[in-house]
């Protein structure tokens, strides 16, 4: 197996277990926001010192902002609503939500990139 495949298949690995985390953390931890927050924000920072890559760091702060403005914005015009908003009529734990989700998708793009029966003009 390809050395840059393998760096891939690590990179999904480590970003899915973290979504793992995350998906069991708000699953359990919804209705205490403060330690939801903590928890999220504390996966996310091993997470990042995990991957070592500035981009990814900054792609997730960059997640955390954009998804919390479009939720918040989202929810003014009554969308929908969450039962428990706390910062700007959204939960908190959604902002690391929001970023540990983009570094999900950036990791499995990248993964997605090496095969090239992807990468063809006609799909």
């Amino acid at each position: 197996m390809n050395k840059f495949l393998k760096k891939d298949i690590q990179l999904i690995i480590t970003t899915g277990s973290f979504i793992a985390f995350s998906i069991l953390g708000v699953w359990f931890l919804w209705r205490n926001v403060a330690l939801l927050t903590l928890v999220l924000f504390a996966l996310a920072l091993i997470e990042l010192i995990t991957i070592r890559s500035k981009k990814v760091t900054v792609m997730f702060f960059l997640c955390c902002i954009g998804g919390g403005v479009v939720e918040s914005i989202a929810i003014y015009f009554g969308n929908w609503h969450y039962a428990e908003p706390t910062f700007f009529n959204i939960p908190l734990w959604l902002l690391p939500g929001w970023g540990n989700a983009g570094v999900f998708i950036i990791a499995f793009y990248k993964l997605l990139e090496k095969f090239k029966f992807l990468n063809q003009e006609n799909i």
